[in-house]
């Protein structure tokens, strides 16, 4: 019975104990990989567990902005030429 009540109990905790796996692109071009810290974190400052740097705290100034989707995927362009070298002049 013991047996059983750990099994459950690790395979219930190893799904909230997993973080998901993101990646922070720096002002200077850099990227960090690793997860996120959710309860460390802030609106200021995201703290970063890296896998060889251990826990990051980086502040948002040093992070590039996100740049959102353009609304449009094509663009159309238009003009007239107004010069008189088709003979018309009025």
């Amino acid at each position: 019975m013991k047996q059983h009540l750990l099994l459950t109990i690790l395979l219930f905790t190893a799904g909230i104990t997993q973080a998901e796996t993101v990646t922070l692109e720096l002002l200077n071009g850099d990227s960090l990989t690793g997860a996120i810290v959710e309860e460390l974190s802030n609106g200021q400052d995201k703290v970063l567990d890296h896998p060889q740097l251990g826990r990051l705290t980086i502040g948002a100034s040093s992070l590039k902005p996100k740049s959102e989707p353009s609304a449009w995927k094509t663009s159309i362009s238009a003009g007239l030429i107004g010069n008189e070298k088709d003979g018309y002049s009025s």
